[in-house]
Parts: structure tokens; sequence; C-alpha cells
């Protein structure tokens, strides 16, 4: 059996995102959202994921976990732009399962918005 890694998305890989397509050969786990101290940017037509240093309760961000065979990973990164504008790195989620990445915005924060409640798309 090949070897996977837990991967959750936020934006467009998720099940109805443009790039969706890229994530052929994972399999949905379900829907989960980060713990406190994780912001979403609205970068135009796609959003980023950033650390925060002070938080509350409402910093927290919706996506969608899967399981991603580790041969699949160069592809996504370079669809995502890692590295460079966005990184693979470790992400806290709201649930009991540990080791998860994610891909987050390496780019600057300036004049990029918060998205509202953390859900991407924005209604």
């Amino acid at each position: 059996m090949e070897e996977t890694i837990l991967l959750w998305v936020y934006g467009t890989l998720k099940r109805r995102g443009r790039l969706h397509e890229a994530m052929h050969g994972s399999a949905f786990i379900g829907c989960c959202r980060t713990v406190p101290g994780y912001r979403l940017l609205n970068l135009g037509s796609y959003p980023g994921l950033v650390r925060i240093s002070s938080s509350t309760a409402a910093d927290r961000v919706s996506g969608e976990l899967f399981t991603v065979p580790v041969s699949m990973l160069a592809h996504l990164d370079e669809v995502e732009g890692a590295p460079g504008l966005f990184s693979r790195e470790p992400v806290e989620l709201d649930h009991a399962r540990g080791g998860a990445q994610a891909y987050f915005h390496q780019g600057s924060r300036t004049g990029f918005p918060s998205v509202p409640g953390g859900e991407w798309p924005v209604p």
C-alpha cells in the first residue's frame, strides 16, 4: 500500500474548487476547522492561510481533510506554487487526528483583507 499523508485544504483544492482536479487520487475524509490562531486572507482569485500570534476563538479557518498519496505531493506543490508563494507545513485542526499539513501563504500580507468567517469561497 502506498504511503499517504493528511492534507487539509481550504480554497481552490476543495471539492468544489477550481483546482480540485489536481487532487485526483486522494480520498476525502471530512470537513473540519483549524484551532484558533489561523486566518484566511483574500488574495484575489484564491485565498491564503496564515498563522497569527494573537487570536480569538473566531480566528479559525474551515476546510476539507484528505488522505493524499506521497507520490502526488510534488505535483500538488507545483500547483500551489510551493516553495515560493506557498509552503506545505503542519497545521493544527480541531479534531483528534495529528500530522495534517496545509499550504501556507508566504508572500506579503499587506493590503489583503481577511476572509470573514474563515470560509472560502466568500458568499
